[in-house]
């Protein structure tokens, strides 16, 4: 316990003035506890919930951030090191310590966060030394299978109750033939009721292929029940 309490005192001498005050005020009023760690976005000291954009920004390190809770002084637990003296001054002092070497292995959420704030892959692999270029394109690659997988994908709805067939109206064309073309496709309930309608730009084409392209485009919408009708 004396060589915390010692260890502490040095760090103290670090510490800009405003930074100790606020410090020395909240170990006493939250009965010695004036640091608290977080992880997985939740306050180790009171158990809350930070809000996404402010856990976002506690990983970053540019801005000393208190839990809107409890108020006492947070930092990243996972996978990070403490804040030192000198890393608290440049906080106070506006500096910014995004550039600074992280030795620990970063979490992918750490690393596409910071990618995202500086669009810069080199910047990226400087501030976590330990992640190598293979490393990121895998964390870039699990992120856009994520992305593919929450979105919600085109389909065309089976013929309703009371729907007896569906109409299919597919067209192409080019201007100037050849020259920039475009296929549509309309389809359509037995009663004439637009049900879907897809474009598709095709480039550079002759008109026969843009009717070609609308019909096979055509086909690729039509619902499974209606491709084994035909």
């Amino acid at each position: 316990m004396a060589a915390e309490v010692k260890e502490r005192d040095e760090r103290q001498k670090g510490l800009p003035p405003d930074i100790l005050g606020k410090y020395q005020m909240l170990l006493e009023k939250r009965q010695g506890l004036a640091v608290a760690s977080v992880s997985n976005g939740v306050c180790h000291a009171c158990n809350m919930n930070l809000r996404p954009q402010l856990y976002i920004e506690l990983q970053k390190q540019q801005t000393l951030i208190l839990c809107p809770n409890c108020s006492r002084i947070l930092f990243w637990e996972n996978g990070r090191r403490r804040l030192n003296s000198r890393e608290l001054g440049a906080i106070s002092a506006g500096r910014a310590l995004s550039d600074e070497q992280d030795l620990s292995p970063p979490t992918s959420e750490a690393v596409v966060s910071y990618l995202a704030q500086t669009l810069s892959v080199s910047k990226t692999l400087k501030r976590f030394p330990s992640l190598k270029p293979k490393d990121l394109q895998q964390i870039l690659e699990r992120c856009a299978r994520l992305i593919s997988e929450g979105e919600p994908k085109p389909s065309v709805s089976s013929p309703g109750p009371g729907i007896a067939e569906i109409s299919i109206h597919a067209d192409g064309a080019s201007r100037g033939n050849p020259g920039e073309a475009g296929a549509g496709v309309v389809l359509a309930d037995e009663r004439g009721k637009t049900l879907k309608e897809y474009k598709s730009y095709l480039g550079h084409a002759t008109n026969n292929v843009a009717e070609y392209r609308a019909v096979l485009l055509a086909w690729k919408k039509l619902p499974l029940s209606a491709r084994k009708a035909l």
